[in-house]
């Protein structure tokens, strides 16, 4: 797993993986203190601030994850800088395969973890982020190899923007605008992520050496 840690960090920058992490416990402690407000308070104004930017971060962690491998993917187009660079590495094609499933994998755990902190305030609203940030992954492993960076954009743009639609309006209160009852955020939404993260990355994975290798051959 060191290699592909140490690829990952070539592609991504050294203090890439670290960033990620503190920007996780950022918003964990930032929500933390959001709840706790939300509690402590009489003010209905206050409180009706704390749930408006409730859902924002409930999503902030899967995007978080998402970024590194968005850099890693551009790095394989020829129109943006480091292109030359990176192709001219040993094993240059092997390094960029090892890079993206290192970036699936420290998403999938970024995602875990901000789901078992949100757990302990509440577990449907966890099981949802899951589904989410595996959804969005998933998404991002299938598009990322297209040619254009808007090929990648335009998909992805849709997952996050149907992310903050549905941590908004979704309820498991049957007089609710969209109602989803417990059982299935529970059982459904995070295998329903779990089989897009799943096939993404071994998708991406797959076609990684080809891909890189597509426009030198």
């Amino acid at each position: 797993m060191r290699r592909y840690i140490n690829d990952f960090r070539i592609f991504t920058g050294k203090t890439a993986l670290i960033t990620a992490m503190w920007s996780e416990l950022a918003v964990i402690v930032l929500f933390a203190a959001l709840i706790a407000v939300h509690t402590l308070t009489d003010s209905e104004t206050i409180r009706g601030f704390c749930e408006g930017f409730i859902p924002m971060f409930c999503t902030l962690i899967p995007i978080i994850g998402y970024i590194p491998c968005n850099t890693t993917f551009n790095l394989n187009r020829a129109v943006n800088p480091g292109y030359k660079y990176f192709h001219s590495l040993p094993d240059s094609a092997g390094r960029f395969r090892r890079a993206l499933t290192a970036s699936s994998v420290i998403s999938l755990a970024l995602v875990l973890i901000w789901a078992g902190a949100l757990w302990l305030w509440s577990p449907t609203i966890s099981m949802f982020v899951v589904f989410m940030g595996l959804s969005l992954k998933g998404t991002q492993n299938i598009f990322g190899h297209a040619k254009s960076g808007l090929g990648m954009f335009l998909p992805m743009l849709v997952v996050i923007s149907a992310m903050g639609f549905l941590m908004g309006f979704t309820s498991t209160d049957a007089d609710s605008l969209i109602y989803m009852k417990p059982e299935g955020i529970f059982y459904a939404a995070p295998a329903a992520g779990a089989a897009i993260f799943v096939v993404g990355t071994v998708y991406s994975a797959a076609l990684a050496e080809k891909k890189w290798r597509r426009e030198v051959d």
